[in-house]
């Protein structure tokens, strides 16, 4: 251990079995998703994977905090379906995380 206490990623079950397709806006789908946690330390951004985005939607989340030189130290990245990727968000911000502006490039 390196003495930094890891965020527990939280088990989803996925409730939605139905097939819907749900339009999207192209707009919004450019933009990568920031959430802080509130102590302020660890940083998730949330983006799509493209290159699975025809067969089967997937989000990769980054998972890092800014050094105080500035530089990005990324911890975890996971790799998870869309829809469980947007339960996570909306749970997260349930549980007191914030949305904020790109941390990183």
């Amino acid at each position: 251990m390196d003495g930094v206490s890891d965020i527990a990623w939280p088990k989803i079950k996925n409730s939605n079995t139905s097939n819907t397709l749900v339009p999207i806006q192209v707009s919004m789908m450019k933009r990568d998703g920031w959430l802080k946690e509130p102590s302020g330390v660890w940083i998730l951004r949330f983006r799509y994977d493209w290159e699975s985005w025809d067969a089967n939607p997937k989000v990769l989340i980054d998972k890092g905090r800014l050094e105080k030189n500035g530089i990005p130290l990324l911890r975890t990245r996971r790799r998870m379906r869309r829809s469980l990727a947007i339960q996570l968000w909306k749970n997260l911000l349930a549980a007191g995380w914030e949305r904020v502006h790109q941390q990183w490039e």
